[in-house]
């Protein structure tokens, strides 16, 4: 056991709507600061909003029609001809999309598969004192994972490292919603 770093594809992140009206931050605030600081393309989840909070989904399109070309540009990046890598794309490619969310929550593929261990973001905003928002991450797509590491303070370097990978697929608006995070 011990923690990781690792990069995935974030499926769901939430924030608490007690935290929204705590701090004073309308929803066009939230989205607006999630694209600008944490480089996130919003038009490609689905927002729900109940009582309690906002949530957003990674759209079901986005990610059938992405997931394997972005996988087969990134893996050999990654990984080169690694044998589990290649698996990863064999076993997207023997079943149908539909069942990809499916195959990480059950996989016992090193490079694919569901973490909740997604960690939480702080969101920060100009709003007088210690202004801040938790987004949590509880359904992450691990694609990467090293460890172990010991980080006390993060985040600058993660937002930094998430911009370059959006900016080195920008093919891919799947790469807006990858997340470099540590894990465990």
């Amino acid at each position: 056991m011990g923690t990781f770093l690792s990069t995935g594809i974030v499926i769901e992140m939430i924030t608490l709507k007690e935290e929204l009206k705590k701090a004073e931050i309308k929803n066009e605030e939230l989205f607006s600061a999630l694209e600008e600081k944490f480089h996130y393309n919003l038009n490609i989840f689905d927002t729900t909003e109940t009582d309690e909070y906002l949530k957003f989904t990674l759209k079901d399109i986005v990610f059938q029609r992405e997931l394997l070309p972005f996988l087969e540009r990134l893996f050999p990046i990654i990984y080169g001809k690694d044998e589990e890598a290649t698996k990863v794309i064999e076993n997207l490619k023997a079943i149908e999309p539909s069942g990809w969310k499916k195959l990480a929550e059950q996989s016992p593929l090193y490079y694919y598969q569901l973490t909740k261990y997604g960690g939480d973001d702080w969101l920060y905003f100009e709003k007088g004192f210690d202004t801040r928002i938790r987004i949590k991450y509880p359904s992450i797509i691990s694609l990467i994972s090293e460890g172990k590491i010991i980080m006390e303070v993060y985040g600058k370097q993660f937002r930094f490292y998430k911009y370059c990978l959006k900016e080195a697929f920008r093919e891919f608006s799947l790469a807006s919603a990858m997340r470099i995070h540590i894990d465990g």
